[in-house]
């Protein structure tokens, strides 16, 4: 039994499109127009990091990236022309040595099948 790879995927895209118009339809209606100039390329960073941080394992972790990258730059603003120098260091930092993401949720281990037992060793 063969899982349709192409159609799951072709299912994600389209339901992360359908979110993705919903959201950009609620985002103008709050503001009243769009520009081009609301969407700077900081923003885009900071949404890329969001994920690269979060590790992209689970929710749980996808939500405290997010929390933590809002709430980072905001710490940072004191610094004035280096904050986002810093910010770059940090998320240079968390993917050096957590290339996984900071918040990557630990893989489960799926269940022995019944009657299994430990795997005797080989003689020899």
């Amino acid at each position: 039994m063969a899982v349709p790879v192409f159609g799951y995927k072709l299912l994600a895209f389209a339901a992360s499109a359908v979110l993705a118009g919903m959201a950009g339809s609620v985002f103008a209606a709050w503001q009243g127009s769009v520009f081009p100039e609301s969407f700077t390329i900081q923003q885009t960073a900071i949404l890329y990091a969001m994920l690269v941080v979060s590790g992209a394992a689970g929710m749980p972790g996808i939500v405290l990236g997010a929390a933590a990258l809002t709430i980072l730059p905001e710490w940072l603003r004191d610094y004035g022309v280096y904050r986002m120098l810093l910010f770059g260091g940090l998320l240079v930092l968390v993917m050096r040595y957590r290339p996984q993401g900071f918040f990557a949720a630990v893989p489960r281990r799926s269940p022995a099948p019944a009657g299994a037992g430990p795997v005797p060793a080989r003689a020899g």
